[in-house]
């Protein structure tokens, strides 16, 4: 079953963009419709979030926590991999994208409707003796702040 989320006439350029899907999930869906209807009006596509390792994301979903209390929650969303700050107060919204050497890239998304995202961070996997991540550090701050994983 597929669902007509999005349909749209562009008549100056005889074309037309309908956007189907087999879900409603609504954060996957906004990034490719924005990303289409950008492309239709010969803007530069958003910087779309890409896929990670299906193993990895396993091992990196779950809450994880700062020395002063701050919360990083990384989820599936879709089959993107969503996460999101809590610095006490206001809430960083983003999406881990595959680097090199096991080290993630965290856009943040500044703009919901269109999607936007831009750069924010690099995110290195912090592995205990026995292979199982124990913590994220965002590696490109000075100081770096790393986020210990909580016992689930």
């Amino acid at each position: 079953m597929f669902f007509c989320q999005r349909a749209r006439l562009d008549p100056k350029n005889d074309g037309g963009l309908f956007i189907l899907a087999n879900s409603d999930e609504s954060s996957p869906f906004e990034l490719v419709k924005s990303a289409c209807e950008e492309t239709l009006a010969g803007e530069a596509t958003a910087s779309l979030p890409k896929l990670i390792d299906a193993k990895l994301v396993d091992e990196l979903l779950g809450t994880y926590r700062d020395s002063r209390g701050r919360t990083l929650t990384v989820r599936r969303e879709g089959a993107l991999v969503a996460a999101s700050i809590d610095w006490n107060g206001p809430k960083t919204v983003g999406y881990l994208n595959p680097s090199k050497n096991e080290k993630l890239s965290y856009d943040s998304m500044i703009s919901p409707k269109p999607a936007r995202f831009k750069r924010m961070n690099i995110i290195s996997v912090t592995r205990d003796g026995a292979g199982k991540v124990t913590g994220l550090t965002i590696s490109d701050l000075d100081p770096s702040l790393t986020f210990d994983r909580v016992a689930q």
